[in-house]
């Protein structure tokens, strides 16, 4: 049988480049089975490296690891409206409830830390866009 094409290989390989030697490329070689669905990678300011840690890691807590749900993918995790945003696929009836608290959890947390820097701060509007900044980030631009 003849595989299909990757439709996302050139996302996958700038993802990988841009996350090599960094916290996203050793925390998805922690959990490479539920990582694997994510084409752009943690889209998530280092700020931010907390909060996403203890996501998997309280995921893998709650759950038992990933062989005992093989089929859970993460798909995007990223900035939007201000906090983290974590989308998932796969999730079974049985997994789906601590899926849904560990994740509201994450939003929680992002909520007071600076996305650039991690130390206390808050949800602040700038040119029509939200995010969490301290007071010593709250005017410098961000990207990843």
């Amino acid at each position: 049988m003849t595989a299909l094409p990757d439709d996302f290989a050139e996302e996958r390989a700038a993802a990988t480049e841009r996350e090599r030697g960094t916290w996203r490329e050793r925390l998805r070689a922690r959990y490479p089975t539920w990582t694997s669905g994510l084409v752009r990678g943690f889209e998530v300011g280092d700020g931010w490296r907390e909060v996403a840690e203890d996501f998997c890691r309280s995921l893998d807590d709650r759950l038992g690891g990933e062989a005992t749900c093989p089929d859970f993918r993460l798909t995007q995790v990223k900035q939007k409206f201000g906090l983290i945003r974590i989308y998932f696929e796969n999730a079974n009836s049985k997994s789906l409830p601590v899926v849904e608290q560990v994740i509201r959890c994450a939003e929680d947390r992002s909520r007071t830390a600076c996305e650039v820097c991690g130390e206390p701060g808050s949800l602040i509007e700038r040119r029509r866009y939200l995010r969490v900044a301290c007071p010593a980030h709250e005017h410098v631009s961000f990207s990843l």
